[in-house]
């Protein structure tokens, strides 16, 4: 049920936002084509203290581009991830944060 529902936020905020994104079967993972450069994302469902959560995974194909759009994300890796997302709030913030910059 959870995993519907984050793959249904996901689906919702890329269309919103006009990003391309192509899915891989295998995974729930995407290519988005931002305006720092390409995206790639997925996210995964956890168990935390009997609770769940989702994790999102972010890497920048161009770090630079992106630390300089504002984005704290790794300097060499480009990567840029949240763990222990708990609520739909927090992940609206996650989503947020991508539409800012």
């Amino acid at each position: 049920m959870l995993k519907t529902k984050m793959k249904k936020l996901i689906t919702d905020w890329l269309e919103k936002c006009n990003f391309q994104a192509v899915e891989n079967k295998m995974y729930d993972y995407y290519k988005i084509l931002s305006r720092v450069g390409k995206l790639n994302l997925f996210f995964t469902l956890n168990k935390t203290k009997g609770r769940n959560t989702v994790s999102i995974f972010m890497v920048f194909d161009e770090p630079v581009k992106a630390r300089i759009a504002g984005f704290d994300c790794n300097n060499y890796s480009g990567k840029f991830n949240f763990h222990i997302l708990r609520t739909e709030r927090e992940i609206d913030y996650v989503f947020g944060l991508l539409e800012k910059n």
